[in-house]
């Protein structure tokens, strides 16, 4: 009896092992599962990362470059307001010619009419004096 007793409590003691073990197995196994799923989730994130850097990067140059054509739009608009204020200053000055021109016109017609009166009036008087 005594025997049956340690042989029992032996077989007892190896179960109990045995069923530690697969608990210590089972663990590592999970482990290993959950060491391989942060792994992959790592791993997709440094994707998303860079996926992110790149995109950021794609809309600085966008955004570089639509800066750089607003500054040319912007130079191209002062370039063409210049233009205009020009156009407007010749046109201002051509009015100022015309102007001129027209005053100098009209100082000349009226030399002619009183140059002609003038010879007119002698015309009179020389044949007045003819007759």
């Amino acid at each position: 009896a005594m025997l049956t007793g340690v042989m029992g409590r032996e077989s007892s003691n190896e179960t109990q092992l045995l069923r530690s073990q697969q608990r210590a197995d089972s663990l590592e196994m999970h482990v290993a599962e959950f060491i391989a799923r942060a792994e992959a989730a790592e791993a997709t994130l440094a994707q998303a990362q860079a996926a992110v850097a790149e995109a950021e990067a794609r809309h600085a140059a966008e955004l570089e470059k639509l800066n750089a054509q607003s500054l040319e739009g912007a130079s191209a608009q002062r370039r063409l307001e210049k233009a205009a204020e020009h156009s407007a200053a010749q046109v201002l000055q051509l009015r100022a010619d015309v102007q001129r021109e027209r005053t100098e016109l009209a100082k000349m017609t009226q030399a002619r009419q009183a140059a002609a009166q003038e010879r007119g009036a002698q015309e009179e008087a020389a044949k007045a004096a003819l007759e």
